[in-house]
């Protein structure tokens, strides 16, 4: 973890997959990333609730939904990224 840290590289972030990309389980669950799916943070919505592709009618409302992030996120932000 702290070979992560250390090699964190701020010139990754544009190309996350978080930032352009989704990932969608067999049930229809939003997530930012396979990671988040393994971990289970889904994307939430406004209100907090866990956001589904039925609770979404344009790929637009996802615009301004948080990322979820947690110390894995090191592993795609170190050296020249992972994603």
């Amino acid at each position: 973890m702290e070979l992560l840290v250390r090699n964190y590289n701020l010139g990754t972030i544009d190309g996350l997959m978080c930032r352009n990309l989704m990932n969608i389980n067999w049930n229809g669950q939003i997530y930012d990333c396979d990671f988040n799916q393994q971990l289970d943070l889904q994307c939430r919505g406004e209100s907090q609730n866990r956001l589904t592709v039925w609770d979404i009618s344009s790929l637009d409302e996802m615009a301004d939904v948080k990322i979820r992030t947690d110390n894995h996120c090191f592993g795609c932000t170190a050296g020249m990224g992972s994603s």
